[in-house]
Parts: C-alpha cells; structure tokens; sequence
C-alpha cells in the first residue's frame, strides 16, 4: 500500500507548478502510472510516484477555486490500480 494516499497541497497560484510524491511501502513495484488530466505529469520509480501539478486558470469572476486532482499506479503482481488524489487551493 502507499504510505498516504491523500495530500493537500495548500495555496498554489495559477501558472506555479508543484511535485507530489507517494511512497509505495507493498510489496512489488511500480509498473506503470497515470494520471486524470493533462495539468498533471507523473513520474516513477520502483518505489515512489512523483506527480508534477501546474495549476491551471479559471474562468473570470473566480479568483480562487479548490480542485482535487487523481493520480493512480499499477502494481507488479497486484490486478487492481491503487488511486491517490491531492486538493489545492488555486488562486489568481
């Protein structure tokens, strides 16, 4: 299992780019990741999931919104892909 499946990334104005990264603490490794949408990049490695997120603009009128972003892994030797999400604040 992943060490934490949740993180809250806080505060981040649009166009500022943050990583997250998730611990695979199972046994197996790390085969192959992905992610909801295109304003997140993840990465891996045997053992770490490392999600790169640029908040993106809004419409006009909103100057902050929160959004929850998915990113999800496959397991060697595991059939079900294991999920992870993150929130952030996005602001103008």
């Amino acid at each position: 299992m992943f060490k934490q499946t949740e993180i809250d990334l806080g505060r981040v104005k649009v166009g500022e780019t943050k990583n997250v990264e998730y611990v695979w603490e199972g046994d197996g490794t790390i085969k192959s990741v992905g992610a909801g949408c295109g304003c997140t990049i993840p990465s891996f490695s045997s053992k770490k999931l490392t999600a790169q997120f640029t908040a993106q603009n809004f419409p006009d009128g909103i100057n902050e919104q929160v959004v929850t972003k998915n990113v999800w892994a496959e397991i060697d030797g595991n059939p079900q892909r294991q999920y992870m999400t993150f929130t952030a604040t996005v602001h103008k």
